[in-house]
């Protein structure tokens, strides 16, 4: 058996299969987790309509990677659903809660996390639970059995949890975060599941040639000495 072109017993000499291996499987994954989301997307798209109606703003959170799957998607969600929507770690939410939550405010707050264990994951929704006039709570993650997908809240409250490959196993998220960007995008244009189904099955085949007709470019890019590597005038990577 190889992933992206490397036999697993090197890989396992090296520390490295669950990182490869989750690499190559990520194609095969945005096309589960379309399948689950259509599966949920009635349930789900019920929720953000009464939540657009009723809400004053979107906030995009996350702990570590996770919040920079926010970053990605607060421009989308400005633009799809004509809402303000900020991306906040929930480590600034934890240290400064007053500075984005009001006694008047009804925020649509969207969470992501791989695991669902941080603690600042819940503690940030329990501050906004407790600051907020009302809110309501989209939580997307890969763990059922973590404390963030199991969150009880006096609020309206939506939890989609992803198929069990996004769950990495490796240090570095892969099938997760791709996954979970890929779910934010997929309740972004839910109102059009056609266009989502052509453009995701386009990802699909163009990274599926990636891990396979590019595979000895990409091995080349990283054989280079990026310690050395300097970003000359040009913009070109040596």
């Amino acid at each position: 058996m190889t992933y992206l072109d490397i036999a697993e017993t090197n890989l396992l000499e090296k520390g490295a299969l669950h990182t490869a291996r989750e690499i190559a499987g990520q194609p095969s994954l945005w096309l589960t987790t379309l399948e689950k989301f259509n599966g949920q997307s009635a349930s789900i798209l019920s929720f953000l309509k009464t939540a657009q109606t009723e809400s004053t703003q979107i906030i995009l959170t996350g702990a570590g990677t996770s919040a920079y799957i926010g970053l990605s998607l607060q421009g989308v969600y400005s633009s799809r659903l004509n809402k303000i929507s900020s991306a906040i770690p929930t480590t600034d939410i934890l240290s400064h809660p007053q500075h984005y939550f009001k006694a008047t405010d009804i925020p649509l707050i969207i969470s992501f996390a791989r695991s669902g264990k941080s603690p600042e994951s819940c503690a940030a929704l329990e501050l906004a639970d407790r600051f907020c006039k009302k809110c309501f709570h989209l939580i997307i993650t890969c763990n059922e059995q973590g404390a963030l997908a199991n969150y009880q809240s006096k609020n309206p409250t939506s939890v989609f949890v992803l198929p069990p490959e996004a769950d990495d196993k490796s240090l570095a998220m892969t099938g997760s975060y791709s996954s979970m960007l890929l779910t934010g995008l997929l309740i972004a244009f839910g109102d059009d599941p056609s266009f989502c189904r052509h453009q995701v099955n386009q990802v699909v085949q163009s990274a599926k040639k990636i891990l396979t007709k590019d595979i000895d470019q990409i091995s080349k890019i990283a054989t280079k000495d990026f310690e050395r590597a300097v970003f000359l005038g040009s913009g070109a990577l040596f």
